[in-house]
């Protein structure tokens, strides 16, 4: 299991925010909080969806991308209005 495996899975198992501390340490040793599961979900998805508000903090307090493919390229996309 990759250390973000174990980060999605421990999120998973969180419903009372008692595993806020090994949170902490799986993104201490270096589990990348922007993966995405086979399902398209990061961290901070699951977080949320969960309602784990004190997770959904920790994420965004670690400089979490809550949109890394969007904001990655939402500038290079061009408007209707942006000359050829």
């Amino acid at each position: 299991m990759t250390l973000e495996d174990e980060l999605h899975a421990q999120i998973d198992a969180d419903v009372d925010g008692s595993n806020i501390q090994d949170i902490t340490r799986l993104i201490d040793e270096g589990a990348d909080i922007n993966y995405q599961n086979d399902d398209g979900e990061t961290s901070l998805h699951l977080a949320c969806g969960r309602g784990q508000r004190e997770v959904v903090q920790l994420l965004l307090d670690r400089s979490l991308q809550p949109f890394p493919f969007f904001i990655s390229n939402i500038f290079r996309r061009r408007s209707a209005y942006s000359e050829q």
